[in-house]
């Protein structure tokens, strides 16, 4: 990688810029891989071999045009000439670092840009909400954004007030389980009038483990202000602050 570009400042990002800096098509006039996001912060950016994709906060990839416009990226031309690696054995983030070490140890303070190919038994990931005119600043926006796939937690004790809140923020029921779980990994679990839940006293939400015989059981919620509800309703904080 010779050259990195650039569009943006993250400290512009950071406070809320998330008008359009340049159009996908420039953008990319010398480049094919990198990151970023669109005008609005409209989902995140993930250019490969000079096609520009868009994931949003519903769990949606597209191809984005070449008038769409980028507020944030950076992007550099993929040489894929270089030597190719198989790593085995990487079950997590801090592995896959100490596996990557070598290769970077000598050069800490220069861009390095990584191509992983591989399968993989589950993936996190999330993605913002689009955002209107005033801007949040990027925070604000970042506290509401989606873990893409779920809708809610199921946790017997939460650890911090913050995760819990950040949850709420995000639009995802922070439930608890008193007692044994009666899930495992891999269970559909249905949870019928949740809106209707969320309007009561938070108590003996039930719950259903679907199979051939649906498994019943009891979840709730710890106490919620007025807002919280709302937001849970709206569907996330973004929409509340539309409202």
């Amino acid at each position: 990688m010779k050259k990195l570009i650039q569009a943006s400042t993250l400290n512009a990002l950071m406070l809320g810029n998330f008008d359009e800096t340049v159009k996908v098509k420039d953008f990319l006039r010398q480049a094919d891989t990198g990151i970023g996001t669109y005008t609005g912060l409209d989902g995140e950016a993930i250019f490969e071999d000079g096609v520009a994709y868009r994931a949003t906060a519903e769990g949606t990839v597209t191809v984005m045009r070449p008038e769409d416009g980028v507020a944030f990226g950076t992007v550099a031309a993929f040489d894929a000439s270089v030597p190719k690696h198989t790593l085995q054995h990487v079950d997590s983030l801090d592995a896959l670092r100490q596996m990557l070490a070598p290769y970077v140890e000598d050069n800490e303070n220069v861009f390095y840009l990584l191509r992983a190919a591989g399968e993989f038994s589950t993936m996190h990931v999330r993605s913002c909400f689009a955002c209107q005119k005033p801007y949040p600043t990027l925070a604000q926006a970042a506290s509401c954004q989606r873990v893409l796939g779920a809708g809610a937690n199921i946790v017997t004790e939460y650890a911090t007030k913050r995760y819990r809140s950040n949850l709420i923020n995000w639009g995802m029921l922070p439930l608890q389980l008193a007692g044994a779980t009666p899930f495992g990994l891999g269970d559909y679990i249905l949870i019928p009038n949740v809106r209707e839940a969320l309007k009561g006293d938070l108590k003996d939400i039930k719950a259903y483990v679907l199979g051939d015989e649906p498994k019943a059981f009891d979840l709730y919620m710890a106490p919620l202000t007025d807002d919280e509800r709302q937001i849970l309703a709206d569907g996330c904080l973004i929409n509340f602050y539309k409202h």
